[in-house]
């Protein structure tokens, strides 16, 4: 009965997952942030500055003061950042267990076996992310009154868990009184984008000893959602029995909503629409945010920061929908072709229309510290060198965003003037591993551009990874 349980599991997990997940994310604490933080293992609490700030720690909009203006446009570089991965296999692994020898299967020996096995237990983790800053500025208005900034920046992605259920069956089969349980299953998907407006300033009279000055931040942002599908529960399970029955519980909730620009069409609804694309679409849902930060500069040569970014939430409206299963199941004959489609008719979800529902947005604490090594006295070391590391916990488990925290640290090296900034750094967190990030610096007086990656062992060894990520970012100074 293995080929019509592995349908019926199959057809569960489609119900249950609803709508692809669409490899993209937020910042957070995990998502994809711009190439001069990302060349640094995405550190960038304490390192951020000036506009790059922004939607990371507003406190730092100051911290640039020889220049008036900043500009973040398209050219000469879009600021613009991509990853994307998969927890289970590497491409050696995948290619290694299921490519095949001589173009015949490959017959795996009980290590092998157990091997593979482990790799599939704690289920499937999809995740990636996308970020792009349409435009940005800040204007430094003098140390007394401070300095502002305002960009439009659009995160657009998702992360996705697949059940280890799935994975068991199809590696062991179904054995007598075994349990299906799919309550690891979890997607989470949107395309938002945010307004924001920050304000930062400075506080001299507060430094004591080696406590030089205090900055502090904080940004306003109104929220555009165009785009949003999150599973909201699941609890489904199936067991097996020794007389080839099947019985279980199907019980999740999701909901989705959609701008009318993608021209989605739910099974309730009779009128029709087609897609359009629009570079400022009807949103579907909007919201608030608010960021808070705050800098302490020890000495001109370390700083500690301290930010709580993405405060807030957002209400979807416009072609919003939920998806929901709740019921018994029982299959006494796989061989009954018309119980089978009972059974599958059960599992799918129904869908129905929702005035609205609120999500939050991906809300994180940020901790981080930088240290010049080469303002110290005595230092032996040419030209600029800056260490940096980070601690960043999500406050939930949204696109861009883990419960689960990350730790990172970086170096910035520039040997003399008008060479480029080298820049490198690890970081680690319990779903993606440790990460391996490389970046270049091009900086003048009025121009500077940054490329970068932050898992540089996926481009020094592609077959032995299963993460992939880019970023450039460029910016104008006036000073």
């Amino acid at each position: 009965m293995t080929n019509a349980l592995i349908k019926i599991l199959y057809q569960t997990v489609i119900s249950i997952l609803i709508l692809p997940c669409y490899l993209f994310a937020q910042y957070g604490s995990i998502g994809a942030v711009d190439a001069r933080s990302m060349g640094m293992g995405k550190t960038y609490t304490a390192y951020s500055t000036g506009v790059y700030a922004i939607g990371l720690n507003p406190a730092n909009l100051i911290l640039e003061e020889d220049v008036f203006i900043q500009f973040v446009t398209p050219l000469p570089l879009p600021t613009v950042s991509v990853q994307g991965g998969i927890s289970v296999l590497s491409l050696d692994e995948f290619n290694y267990f299921f490519g095949g020898v001589d173009g015949k299967s490959r017959i795996l020996s009980e290590e092998e076996k157990q091997r593979l096995n482990s790799s599939f237990e704690n289920g499937g983790y999809v995740s990636g992310g996308s970020s792009a800053q349409l435009f940005g500025f800040s204007v430094f208005a003098g140390e007394k009154v401070g300095a502002f900034g305002f960009a439009i920046t659009d995160y657009s992605g998702g992360k996705g868990i697949i059940p280890s259920a799935i994975f068991d069956l199809a590696l062991n089969g179904n054995p007598v009184d075994k349990v299906f349980d799919f309550s690891e299953a979890e997607v989470h998907s949107w395309w938002i984008r945010n307004y924001s407006l920050t304000y930062a300033g400075k506080f001299k009279d507060v430094g004591t000893g080696i406590l030089e000055y205090i900055t502090g931040g904080i940004s306003f942002k109104y929220v555009q959602g165009f785009a949003y599908t999150g599973t909201e529960r699941v609890g489904s399970y199936l067991t097996t029995s020794d007389k080839h029955e099947i019985s279980g519980e199907t019980d999740y909730l999701a909901f989705t909503s959609f701008s009318d620009n993608f021209g989605v069409d739910y099974s309730f609804d009779s009128t029709k629409s087609e897609s359009h694309f629009d570079l400022f679409p009807a949103p579907a849902g909007t919201g608030f945010g608010v960021d808070f930060g705050l800098t302490f500069s020890l000495k001109e040569f370390a700083s500690i920061s301290i930010a709580i970014t993405d405060l807030g939430s957002i209400t979807w409206k416009n072609n919003a929908a939920k998806f929901y299963s709740d019921g018994s199941l029982f299959l006494d004959d796989l061989t009954d072709d018309s119980r089978v489609d009972s059974l599958f008719d059960k599992i799918s979800a129904t869908a129905e229309p929702v005035e609205e529902f609120s999500t939050g947005l991906a809300s994180a604490l940020r901790l981080g510290a930088t240290f010049e090594i080469s303002r110290l006295e005595d230092n032996n070391f040419p030209g600029h060198l800056l260490f940096a590391l980070d601690y960043n916990q999500g406050f939930n488990n949204l696109p861009g965003n883990s419960t689960k925290p990350r730790i990172s640290f970086g170096f910035e090296w520039q040997p003399f003037d008008g060479f480029p900034m080298l820049r490198t750094g690890l970081d680690y967190n319990e779903v993606e591993g440790i990460n391996w990030a490389l970046g270049l610096g091009f900086v003048t007086s009025l121009l500077e551009f940054h490329i970068a990656t932050s898992s540089f062992q996926t481009t020094f060894t592609p077959g032995t990874s299963s993460i992939i990520s880019g970023s450039l970012s460029s910016r104008w100074k006036i000073h």
